[in-house]
This record gives structure tokens, C-alpha cells and sequence, in this order.
């Protein structure tokens, strides 16, 4: 077999003219990739490259290298279908009167002190941002004994749970949080293109006193807010 260290080779002659007749891995998975681009669109053969890349990555002394890693990684996460967002609706008199991001190539600037229906609603207003880069967050609460938590669903698994994926808290647990608040928010590096989806939650800071650890199905003293994000 071939081996990440350039130990070893593999014998393609007769497969195919343009991948040699012997090469390391590097070379391999290199090539696998550029034909990828030009020719494949099939979720079998990102599986394909991804486990086998797994493999030289998990021998002893046999590291591969990062940046094929990682290409293959970002084919792989480009592929991933959002998952269908949790569906979540709220009660009591809270809500967001005000959400204006800066700092994108297009920002959210939503205002409105009208109470959504089921103290839910997904809004038009959508951010574009790039890779790597960061936005601020802006919000006004209609009251002063709110608080707001925000979190982002970056895996596309619909529910946003994990660490990771709560981004920031504005305002603190029991007590008055007057603001207006605004926080500087950053997108990680390695996350792939695409559009996801923020969820803002703003309710009572007694009730809300821990984090939550869901933000899906009936919750009380809270309003939600959604937002797209493209990340180009």
C-alpha cells in the first residue's frame, strides 16, 4: 500500500494514464481530488477519500499532509444537506425590538416591536459574511428583565446543540439587563460555505437564569427570533 511518509508506493500502471505509475500518497490523494473537482459529484467517493485519508492519518509516524486533509474535509462538508431547523415557539411579553449586524457584505437590519405569532418568527433580513472574518451584533430587548443568548448552527444538524454553537449572552441571570447590547461575533476559519442558521432567544433572566440546553419545541417566558447567515 502507500504510505503518507513517502516510504512506500503504490503500483496504478494500467488504471489510469494520468495518475502514473507510481506515486505516494500524497500524490495519490492529490490527483483523486483534482479528478474529483473536473469530473465526480458523488457523496460515495468523498466518503471514500475521507476514510482513507482517516487511515494514513491514524498509522503511527505516517501523518498526512494537512492541507490535502483539509481539502478533502471541506469537499466532504460542502456535500452535507442542512438538516431541518427544530421548530420552537415561545410565550410571555418578550421580544426583540431591534437586531443590526455590521461588518458584513451584507448585514441584517430588522426592527419591529410587533409580537410574532407564537413569539416566533424566522426573518428575511439576511447576513453575508466570509470565512475567518467577524461581524457585530446589535440588539435592543423590549424590557429590562430580559436577557438574550445566541447561538449559530454550524454542523447543519438543525438543533443547535453543543458549545460551540452558542455564540454569545447578552445579559446576565437575575437581574435587570436595560442594554442595548452589541457584541463582536467570529466566524471559525475552517467552516465550509453556505447558508446557516442563527437563532436568537430572548427571554425572562430568572427564567433564563442557566443556558438552556435546547432551543427546539414549546419553551416559556421567551420569544425566538431566526436569521440566515451566508458565509462565503
Amino acid at each position: 500500500m502507500c504510505l503518507s511518509n513517502h516510504q512506500g508506493s503504490y503500483n496504478l500502471d494500467g488504471l489510469d494514464k494520468t495518475l502514473g505509475t507510481y506515486m505516494n500518497c500524497t500524490d495519490i490523494i492529490n490527483k483523486l481530488i483534482k479528478f474529483f473537482r473536473m469530473k465526480l459529484r458523488m457523496p460515495m467517493f468523498l466518503i471514500f477519500l475521507v476514510t482513507v485519508t482517516s487511515i494514513f492519518a491514524q498509522e503511527e509516524d505516517k501523518i498526512v499532509d494537512k492541507k490535502i486533509v483539509t481539502e478533502i474535509n471541506t469537499i466532504f462538508n460542502n456535500n452535507v444537506e442542512q438538516k431541518p431547523i427544530c421548530k420552537v415557539s415561545g410565550s410571555g411579553d418578550y421580544n426583540l425590538h431591534k437586531v443590526v449586524t455590521t461588518g458584513g457584505k451584507s448585514n441584517i437590519k430588522y426592527s419591529s416591536t410587533k409580537q410574532p405569532s407564537s413569539n416566533y418568527k424566522l426573518v428575511k433580513s439576511k447576513l453575508t459574511v466570509k470565512t475567518g472574518e467577524s461581524f457585530v451584533l446589535e440588539i435592543e430587548q423590549s424590557n429590562n428583565w430580559s436577557r438574550t443568548m445566541i447561538w449559530i448552527d454550524w454542523n447543519k444538524d438543525g438543533n443547535f446543540v453543543g458549545e460551540e454553537e452558542l455564540i454569545q449572552v447578552m445579559g446576565q441571570g437575575s437581574q435587570l439587563n436595560p442594554g442595548p447590547f452589541s457584541r463582536r461575533v467570529h466566524v471559525p476559519k475552517e467552516i465550509t460555505t453556505g447558508v446557516y442558521r442563527m437563532r436568537l432567544l430572548t427571554g425572562d433572566a430568572w427564567s433564563f437564569e442557566a443556558i438552556p440546553e435546547s432551543v427546539c419545541n414549546e419553551m416559556f417566558n421567551c420569544s425566538i427570533k431566526d436569521f440566515n447567515i451566508k458565509i462565503i
